[in-house]
Protein backbone atom coordinates (compact mmCIF):
# COMPACT_ATOMS: atom_id res chain seq x y z
CA UNK A 1 0.00 0.00 0.00
CA UNK A 2 1.27 3.47 -0.82
CA UNK A 3 2.17 5.80 2.06
CA UNK A 4 -0.28 8.28 3.49
CA UNK A 5 -0.57 11.66 1.82
CA UNK A 6 -0.54 14.79 3.94
CA UNK A 7 -3.30 17.28 3.15
CA UNK A 8 -3.80 20.86 4.23
CA UNK A 9 -7.29 22.30 4.17
CA UNK A 10 -9.87 24.45 5.85
CA UNK A 11 -12.85 22.96 7.64
CA UNK A 12 -16.11 24.36 6.26
CA UNK A 13 -19.52 22.95 7.12
CA UNK A 14 -18.00 19.87 8.74
CA UNK A 15 -15.99 18.89 5.64
CA UNK A 16 -12.42 19.57 4.55
CA UNK A 17 -11.78 21.94 1.66
CA UNK A 18 -8.33 20.86 0.52
CA UNK A 19 -5.85 23.56 -0.49
CA UNK A 20 -2.74 21.37 -0.71
CA UNK A 21 -1.66 19.22 -2.47
CA UNK A 22 -2.94 20.76 -5.69
CA UNK A 23 -3.78 17.33 -7.13
CA UNK A 24 -6.28 16.64 -4.34
CA UNK A 25 -10.00 16.29 -5.17
CA UNK A 26 -11.90 19.47 -5.97
CA UNK A 27 -14.43 20.66 -3.45
CA UNK A 28 -14.91 19.46 0.09
CA UNK A 29 -14.14 15.94 1.23
CA UNK A 30 -15.04 13.95 4.32
CA UNK A 31 -12.65 12.00 6.52
CA UNK A 32 -12.97 8.42 7.71
CA UNK A 33 -10.80 6.24 9.88
CA UNK A 34 -11.86 3.23 7.79
CA UNK A 35 -9.19 1.75 5.47
CA UNK A 36 -9.86 1.84 1.72
CA UNK A 37 -10.29 -1.96 1.46
CA UNK A 38 -12.64 -2.30 4.44
CA UNK A 39 -15.92 -4.08 3.80
CA UNK A 40 -17.92 -1.29 5.40
CA UNK A 41 -19.07 2.12 4.26
CA UNK A 42 -16.77 5.09 4.96
CA UNK A 43 -19.60 6.81 6.82
CA UNK A 44 -19.30 4.21 9.59
CA UNK A 45 -15.92 5.65 10.56
CA UNK A 46 -16.57 9.30 9.73
CA UNK A 47 -14.39 11.74 11.67
CA UNK A 48 -16.20 14.69 13.25
CA UNK A 49 -14.46 17.87 12.12
CA UNK A 50 -16.80 20.27 13.94
CA UNK A 51 -14.18 21.07 16.65
CA UNK A 52 -12.00 22.46 13.83
CA UNK A 53 -14.71 24.49 12.05
CA UNK A 54 -13.17 27.53 10.33
CA UNK A 55 -9.62 26.36 11.03
CA UNK A 56 -6.90 25.18 8.70
CA UNK A 57 -5.85 21.63 9.62
CA UNK A 58 -3.27 19.07 8.55
CA UNK A 59 -4.58 15.60 7.77
CA UNK A 60 -2.86 12.32 6.80
CA UNK A 61 -4.66 9.63 4.86
CA UNK A 62 -5.40 8.01 1.50
CA UNK A 63 -7.21 9.98 -1.19
CA UNK A 64 -10.37 8.13 -2.15
CA UNK A 65 -12.16 10.84 -4.13
CA UNK A 66 -14.86 12.28 -1.89
CA UNK A 67 -13.37 10.57 1.19
CA UNK A 68 -9.91 10.57 2.79
CA UNK A 69 -9.49 7.00 4.11
CA UNK A 70 -7.44 5.93 7.15
CA UNK A 71 -7.53 9.62 8.01
CA UNK A 72 -5.79 11.15 10.97
CA UNK A 73 -6.09 14.82 11.90
CA UNK A 74 -2.52 15.85 12.66
CA UNK A 75 -3.67 19.15 14.11
CA UNK A 76 -4.46 22.74 13.32
CA UNK A 77 -2.01 24.77 11.27
CA UNK A 78 -0.18 27.58 12.98
CA UNK A 79 -2.02 30.93 13.15
CA UNK A 80 0.06 32.57 10.40
CA UNK A 81 -0.69 29.78 7.89
CA UNK A 82 -4.36 29.89 8.87
CA UNK A 83 -4.52 33.68 8.36
CA UNK A 84 -2.87 33.50 4.92
CA UNK A 85 -5.04 30.63 3.66
CA UNK A 86 -8.33 32.05 4.94
CA UNK A 87 -7.42 35.44 3.42
CA UNK A 88 -6.63 33.89 0.02
CA UNK A 89 -9.76 31.69 0.07
CA UNK A 90 -11.87 34.66 1.09
CA UNK A 91 -10.54 36.65 -1.87
CA UNK A 92 -11.27 33.75 -4.25
CA UNK A 93 -14.91 33.55 -3.22
CA UNK A 94 -15.49 37.31 -3.05
CA UNK A 95 -16.73 39.11 -6.15
CA UNK A 96 -14.12 41.15 -7.94
CA UNK A 97 -14.21 44.87 -7.19
CA UNK A 98 -11.64 45.79 -9.81
CA UNK A 99 -12.81 47.82 -12.80
CA UNK A 100 -11.05 48.54 -16.04
CA UNK A 101 -11.32 52.01 -17.51
CA UNK A 102 -10.89 52.75 -21.16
Amino acid sequence: MRPHTEFLGIVEGGALRIVSPCLAPDGAVSLTGIPVQAAQPPESGAIDLSPYEGQVVRVRGHDGGQWIYSAEVVGPANPLVTAVITNVLGQESAPSTHTISA
